[in-house]
């Protein structure tokens, strides 16, 4: 990197620090919360689901407890309920997780936009095999950040359109849920591999 770009480079380093640090921090305990949320859920919808089209009235326990199927449905709709509150907690760290991101995301675009007038196309297009070019870094950080955002928005979809009713599919819920996880996960473990070296550079 020239000397002009020394700059670009902390502010650089910085965000995808933030980024890292939010990998290994925010993004793995709210991983690992609602992935035991999430099994606790896809559980309790399949008791739903057999519960709905189960024939108990001409059981025992049906003719003593008229109501049992009700209360049944009812207290595990109470905890279905829970799980979902639970999921939409864990987003909520994501979303201030996400803003943390953006805005350092920003900075640095920011700090680059200024100092662009001084970069020529080789200072802002060169790359060695260990070094990235600042425009590849500016690609890599739009891209995190709509895919952060994107992620985001399609689990709030998904909680938002979440019914407790007969027809529950929760596998389809669950694996919609974890395919968001997966495709930034993957994204992001690409561009930190990309970035080894120059993280532990000296500036």
């Amino acid at each position: 990197m020239g000397d002009l770009t020394h700059p670009l480079d902390r502010h650089f380093r910085q965000v995808f620090n933030v980024i890292e640090q939010m990998q290994g921090g925010t993004w793995k305990k709210v991983m690992e919360g609602s992935h035991v949320h999430l099994a606790e859920l896809s559980t309790l919808m399949e008791i739903f689901s057999n519960c709905s089209v189960a024939n108990i009235n001409s059981t025992k326990t049906a003719s003593r407890f008229p109501d049992v199927k009700d209360r049944i449905l009812r207290k595990v709709t109470d905890e279905m309920t829970d799980k979902k509150a639970a999921l939409a907690n864990l987003l909520n760290a994501l979303r201030r997780s996400h803003t943390s991101v953006s805005n350092a995301c920003q900075q640095a675009l920011q700090a680059y936009c200024q100092a662009s007038e001084k970069l020529s196309v080789i200072d802002v297009c060169q790359r060695t095999e260990l070094y990235p070019s600042i425009a590849d870094m500016i690609e890599w950080l739009s891209k995190i950040d709509q895919q952060f955002s994107n992620n985001i928005f399609a689990k709030e979809f998904l909680l938002e359109n979440l019914q407790f009713s007969q027809d529950l599919g929760p596998e389809k819920f669950v694996g919609e849920w974890k395919k968001e996880d997966s495709t930034v996960i993957m994204y992001l473990n690409e561009v930190l591999w990309a970035l080894k070296f120059f993280m532990t550079a000296k500036a």
